[in-house]
């Protein structure tokens, strides 16, 4: 209730679309930050990866006039049983968040299809020509019921009934299904939209989340925070790939997480924030805090399972980086590097997004691992090779993380941004 939604027209009579530009495109729907802060573009065109003029034009304005923007988009439906490197444009761009298409579940898959840990075979695959992992994200795409709306007609998408795709794809005259990544796009962009409220109606204090309205303090999530929050909640598919609609498997085995099908895996709300009553994880958050070149930020954590707690520990760091040169083979500007170092023990080093070592291609960087109770871990974020001295990042830490006074003394000061 309270919601608005706005549109932006990109028809070009029977010509099909064309992008209007990324100056017009934003303000049209930021109102020089009285609208939106959430867009979501079901559209793209192909440039095999490569980093386009396109990408210049949307990283940079990311970075700058609209950090406080997530800007999701659909990675594309040109993947047939694998292809490599078919990831769209602009969802193969560095800050927007590009989302590929599982199937469905319940009444929205048909009997031969293997359900949502399966990702459908048409959705556009990574990596991009730079070796970026893309899409970041998967949600379900395929068979999704949407709008049909005949103007004249009075409670047209009311139905008589659900709607179930075992029975008909016909489902009614005010509503359809219809598939595709630019229908996984949306489901995302609505979930980014409930966890924008979330930080906004308070569930959070200011140096971790609190799980219920109004028992923290209300503050606006810089785009870089919602999509370190989200990705670091998704959760890898469990199945393979399946040709749609024929229903044939092209690929019984588990997907990899962090590979060009899935990215970090499907989005999950429940394992992205506290909720009362329906989890027991902690999150601490850090939004937007800048870095000069060289410097590292470290944050010690602790393990706490008294409660019943027993969620592995995740970690996300992302940030919005500079656009890079039209047809980069590096694209990274500002690296940052995302370790966790157990304090103790074997001192053992963890690295991000599946490598034995730092990631120096990607602008989000996730570690999940098990961790035992009252096991104490520092969290390094640590800036190298910048070509700007200065970089904002984000970072997400979620798990069963000790209270706030049993925390080490120096992370309220680490949590605070510099001047």
């Amino acid at each position: 209730p309270g919601s608005k939604i706005t549109f932006f027209d990109m028809e070009i009579g029977s010509n099909g679309i064309a992008d209007p530009g990324v100056s017009r495109l934003f303000s049209s729907f930021y109102n020089s930050g009285d609208g939106a802060f959430i867009s979501n573009a079901s559209w793209g065109r192909g440039y095999n990866g490569l980093y386009s003029s396109f990408c210049r034009d949307y990283d940079g304005a990311l970075r700058s006039t609209y950090s406080d923007v997530l800007f999701v988009v659909s990675a594309g439906n040109t993947g047939v049983e694998g292809t490599a490197g078919t990831i769209q444009n602009p969802a193969d761009c560095k800050s927007p968040m590009a989302v590929g298409s599982s199937l469905s579940y319940g009444d929205d898959i048909r009997s031969n299809e293997k359900g949502i840990e399966f990702l459908a075979d048409y959705s556009s695959r990574g990596p991009t020509s730079d070796g970026r992992i893309k899409p970041d994200v998967v949600a379900p795409g395929h068979f999704i019921v949407a709008p049909n709306a005949e103007p004249n007609t009075e409670g047209e998408c009311d139905g008589s009934k659900s709607p179930s795709i075992r029975r008909s794809i016909d489902v009614g005259s005010g509503v359809r299904y219809v598939s595709g990544t630019s229908m996984a796009s949306p489901v995302v962009t609505g979930g980014a939209a409930i966890l924008r409220q979330y930080f906004e109606e308070g569930y959070c204090n200011s140096e971790r989340c609190c799980g219920s309205k109004g028992c923290g303090e209300s503050f606006i999530p810089s785009g870089s925070l919602m999509k370190a929050v989200l990705m670091n909640g998704a959760q890898p598919l469990t199945g393979g790939i399946q040709r749609v609609p024929d229903g044939n498997v092209v690929n019984e085995q588990p997907l990899k997480e962090y590979d060009g099908n899935q990215g970090m895996g499907r989005i999950n709300l429940v394992n992205s924030v506290p909720l009362e009553g329906e989890n027991n994880i902690q999150l601490i958050t850090v939004n937007d805090k800048f870095i000069k070149d060289g410097d590292k930020d470290e944050y010690k954590i602790k393990i706490d399972t008294s409660n019943g707690c027993n969620e592995e520990l995740r970690v996300t760091l992302a940030w919005y980086d500079p656009p890079g040169a039209v047809g980069c083979l590096k694209c990274l500007v500002n690296d940052i590097d995302l370790m966790i170092e157990e304090i103790g023990g074997g001192s053992e080093v963890f690295y991000p997004n599946g490598l034995s070592q730092q990631d120096t291609s990607n602008t989000v960087e996730r570690i999940r691992m098990q961790a035992s109770d009252a096991q104490e871990f520092r969290v390094i974020v640590h800036s190298r090779n910048f070509a700007f001295n200065r970089q904002q990042y984000s970072l997400a830490i979620t798990g069963c993380l000790a209270e706030a006074d049993e925390l080490k003394p120096d992370l309220t000061e680490a949590m605070k941004s510099s001047p």
